[in-house]
């Protein structure tokens, strides 16, 4: 913290390049060495893992409708199936985008 506000100095600027680089590297050697230790895996096996495991349960509260239209005495029709899939839709797109989104 202390050479980044001081990079601007004259005569500065290398040590916070120099230590720029030598974090970058380090950060890399970590990615591998954890890569390695089966510790990380490649994003799009993650997104896929992700999806195998929240699709059932994405499908389970869609199918929950007919049920829910019971307990609450709500009359099962296109317009309100219309928006328990908007209600769900806005649910899962929300989960989406925090899980896939990039940062």
């Amino acid at each position: 913290v202390k050479l980044s506000r001081r990079a601007t100095e004259p005569g500065q600027a290398k040590a916070w390049l120099d230590t720029v680089a030598r974090i970058g590297s380090v950060s890399s050697a970590v990615r591998a060495e954890k890569e390695e230790l089966g510790k990380l895996i490649p994003k799009d096996l993650a997104e896929m893992l992700i999806r195998e495991f929240h699709g059932p349960i994405e499908q389970g509260v869609r199918g929950m409708y007919p049920a829910f239209c019971q307990a609450t005495g709500q009359v099962q029709s296109p317009a309100n199936q219309a928006r328990w899939d908007a209600l769900c839709d806005s649910l899962f797109s929300r989960f989406t985008e925090e899980v896939f989104s990039e940062v």
